[in-house]
């Protein structure tokens, strides 16, 4: 695995040199992708450029700012106390629980990225 690993923070300083680069960063998008190191390129290839593309759904996100604690208390996501056979957080999404009228899509994704 750290030769992967090794192999992956080699490449993401080349070809996404603004992007985190530590090892447990890394382990966890090869984890996400069975480790296999191209596919870990491409999913993190992509991972940047839609933070880059949507860089609203990233900032602001202060969970006391009354907008998005709004959305919070109608349990837009709802985390589970248990956790699936792998040890992963299980959560709920009820993007229709929210009045679109109220609250715009970017402050659903903001909520959804805590």
């Amino acid at each position: 695995m750290e030769e992967m690993i090794d192999e992956v923070e080699e490449w993401a300083a080349r070809e996404l040199p603004a992007s985190r680069r530590d090892r447990d960063y890394i382990r966890r998008f090869l984890q996400g992708c069975k480790m296999r190191p191209q596919i870990t390129k491409t999913k993190m290839t992509n991972f940047h450029k839609l933070r880059e593309r949507t860089a609203q759904w990233f900032s602001d996100r202060d969970p006391q700012d009354p907008i998005l604690a709004q959305l919070l208390d109608l349990g837009v996501f709802l985390p589970l106390p248990q956790k699936d056979e792998e040890g992963r957080t299980i959560i709920v999404v009820r993007a229709t629980i929210n009045n679109p009228r109220q609250q715009s899509m970017v402050n659903v994704f903001k909520v959804g990225n805590q």
